[in-house]
């Protein structure tokens, strides 16, 4: 019974990483996008960007949704 849940306990731990790592990887991308459009004086797709930033970081920081 102990090796089962290790074995449960290692796969949420691999879901979990993987998870925050898809959403620090899309921060990094709205990120980039904002900086682009910044640049090129688009304030309105920066807002956009920003507000999809935050949103992908909140629910980062929200309890994990692993099946």
């Amino acid at each position: 019974m102990i090796e089962v849940e290790d074995v449960e306990r290692r796969q949420l731990a691999r879901d979990l990483h993987d998870s925050v790592s898809q959403s620090i990887y899309a921060m990094t991308l709205y990120t980039r996008a904002a900086r682009r459009q910044l640049s090129e004086g688009n304030v309105g797709a920066v807002e956009k960007y920003l507000s999809d930033l935050h949103t992908t970081a909140r629910e980062a920081l929200a309890a994990p949704d692993i099946e």
